[in-house]
C-alpha cells in the first residue's frame, strides 16, 4: 500500500519510499479483514484506498453484502466506483434482501479486468428501492419461473410456438394474476394492519413499475373483473392485481444473483435456478398466482 496515497509519507527524507507503522499497520489489517476478502475482491485498489475502505467494512451491514459478494463470485477484482457506491448503501443495509440484492451487484463487477462499473447503475436503482419493493420483485421473479416451467407452452398471436422459438420476450408477455392478500402476508407478516400494508404493497407494485422492473395492469377483485361486459376471462374470487415481469426486471433479478452478465433466459432454466444464489434466510409465505393465459373463457348465454 503506498503511504502517500492516504496521506502518511514517512519524515525521513532519506527514504521517500519507507511506509510509517500506521500505513504498515492498515495494510496487515486490509490483508487480513474477513479472511483476506477486500484484497480479493478489490485487489490493488484495498491498497490504494486502504483505511477508507478498511474503515467502511468494519460496518456490519457492510461486511455482510461484501462477505455475499465474495461467495457469489470467484476470480477478478471490483472497480471502485462500484465498490464505493456499494459501501455506501451497505451501511445502511439492515434488511436482508437490500443486502442479497447489493452483493449480487458487488460479486458481479468483478472481474478479470477489474474495469467493469456497470454496477454503478444498477447500485443505484437498489438504492432508492424500498424493502417492500424488493420483496415483491423477488416474489414476482420466483412466481414467474415456477409457471414458466410448471408450463413452457408459449401462445404468440394465440398459436402455440415451437419450443426453439420461444424467447424470454414471449414469457414476459404472459401476464401474471397475483393474490394480493397473500402477498400483504409475504410483505409484512400476518400481524400487520390490513389497511397499512395494503397501501404498502400498492406503493410497492407501482414503485416497480415506475422503475419499468414491472409492468402494471389491474388492481380490485376478480368479482369486479368478471362484471366488465368486455371481460374474455374467469378470474378467480380473490383480491388481486395483473402484473408483468419486464427484461429491466429479469436483469435486475440476474444482477442480484451476482450473475449480471447472463441473459436473463436463465429464469426459465429448470437444471440451474438463479433465485437460489439469492439467501433470504426468512421463508417467504406461499403466494397463489396464475398465469392469465391459463385461465378458463368467460361462458356468455
Amino acid at each position: 500500500m503506498s503511504a502517500c496515497s492516504l496521506g502518511l509519507m514517512s519524515e525521513s527524507d532519506e527514504e521517500p519510499n519507507a511506509m510509517d507503522p500506521i500505513s504498515t499497520a492498515v495494510g496487515t489489517q486490509i490483508a487480513q479483514a474477513g479472511g483476506g476478502v477486500l484484497a480479493r475482491l478489490l485487489g490493488p485498489l484495498a491498497d490504494e484506498w486502504g483505511q477508507e475502505l478498511l474503515n467502511r467494512y468494519r460496518n456490519r451491514n457492510v461486511k455482510r453484502v461484501v462477505d455475499r459478494a465474495d461467495e457469489k463470485s470467484e476470480n477478478g477484482t471490483i472497480p471502485l466506483r462500484v465498490a464505493a457506491e456499494v459501501f455506501d448503501k451497505a451501511q445502511w443495509a439492515d434488511d436482508e434482501f437490500i443486502a442479497e440484492y447489493l452483493s449480487g451487484v458487488l460479486a458481479g463487477a468483478r472481474t478479470p479486468s477489474g474495469a467493469d462499473d456497470r454496477g454503478v447503475s444498477w447500485t443505484a436503482l437498489i438504492g432508492r428501492m424500498s424493502s417492500d419493493q424488493l420483496r415483491l420483485h423477488y416474489i414476482l421473479c420466483r412466481a414467474f419461473r415456477d409457471h414458466v416451467l410448471a408450463d413452457p407452452t408459449v401462445l404468440r398471436y394465440g398459436r402455440p410456438v415451437e419450443p426453439d422459438q420461444v424467447t424470454i420476450s414471449d414469457h414476459f408477455a404472459d401476464t401474471l394474476v397475483v393474490n394480493m392478500d397473500d402477498v400483504k402476508v409475504a410483505i409484512a407478516g400476518e400481524a400487520a394492519p390490513d389497511e397499512t400494508v395494503h397501501s404498502r404493497v400498492v406503493d410497492a407494485l407501482y414503485g416497480l413499475d415506475a422503475e419499468k422492473l414491472v409492468e402494471s395492469g389491474s388492481l380490485g377483485t376478480g368479482q369486479w373483473l368478471n362484471s366488465s361486459p368486455d371481460n374474455t376471462q374467469t378470474y378467480p374470487d380473490w383480491n388481486l392485481f395483473t402484473v408483468n415481469i419486464t427484461l429491466r426486471g429479469a436483469r435486475l433479478a440476474m444482477q442480484a444473483a451476482g450473475l449480471g452478465d447472463v441473459w436473463p433466459i436463465a429464469l426459465t432454466d429448470d437444471a440451474d435456478n438463479p433465485l437460489d444464489r439469492i439467501s433470504i434466510t426468512d421463508p417467504i409465505p406461499p403466494v397463489r398466482t396464475v398465469r392469465e393465459s391459463s385461465l378458463p373463457g368467460v361462458q356468455r348465454s
